[in-house]
């Protein structure tokens, strides 16, 4: 079953492996938030790929559906799920949704969530003026990215553009640069103080941005 075998591999976000760590959570000494603002909180559409985030409280959750209509033969064949009655159930996942069988065939909707960001988990949100930042642990290190909302309804995720932005990066803040044996980069490693960080932020070092707009305040399911 393609459909589930693809939706299955998209639950990986987390642990993705960053180019650009900091060796603290940012911005370094300020208080860690304890919720998202209210009037943050719901659905968001990413304009590049329709994907959709749900900004909670606590958590960030990005959603994944699927309509499932396939014939039995290719679900039982699939070594990922398994068919028990009417309900399909995902092994590793230890999740199961209800699904329709009519004659030699299977329909159902799949939704899943995966969290890509929880303050109850350990990630760190602070505020620095307008701007959030979401920290997220990677062994020693912290992988950062900064948040900002506008009044339209707007969403604004930026990463540092890496390939671009590095050597202005480390004129402004204590760079250290990991590299592999043929001495190409292959992580830089920040740590900038609270001044140097706004100045990062006065020279647009967070320039790989990906925009989204909210199509739901209800931040619930």
């Amino acid at each position: 079953m393609r459909n589930i075998a693809c939706l299955l591999l998209l639950i990986s976000v987390y642990a993705c492996d960053p180019t650009v760590v900091f060796t603290e959570p940012q911005p370094e000494g300020k208080k860690d938030l304890m919720n998202f603002p209210a009037g943050s909180m719901g659905a968001y559409l990413e304009l590049d790929d329709s994907s959709v985030y749900i900004i909670e409280s606590k958590k960030i959750l990005e959603k994944h559906e699927e309509v499932l209509a396939n014939s039995v033969e290719e679900v039982i064949q699939d070594d990922d799920v398994e068919l028990t009655g009417d309900q399909l159930v995902m092994k590793d996942l230890n999740y199961s949704v209800p699904v329709i069988r009519r004659n030699d065939s299977v329909f159902g909707r799949i939704v899943l969530y995966d969290t890509v960001f929880s303050i109850p988990r350990g990630d760190r949100l602070r505020k620095l003026g307008r701007n959030y930042f979401l920290s997220l642990q990677r062994d020693s290190l912290w992988m950062v990215l900064k948040l900002t909302f506008d009044n339209s309804g707007r969403a604004y995720l930026c990463d540092i553009d890496y390939e671009n932005e590095m050597d202005l990066i480390g004129q402004y803040c204590k760079m250290e640069v990991k590299t592999d044996e043929e001495g190409n980069p292959v992580k830089y490693i920040l740590s900038p103080s609270t001044k140097e960080l706004k100045k990062l932020l006065k020279l647009e070092a967070f320039s790989d941005t990906t925009e989204y707009i909210r199509i739901s305040q209800d931040d619930s399911k």
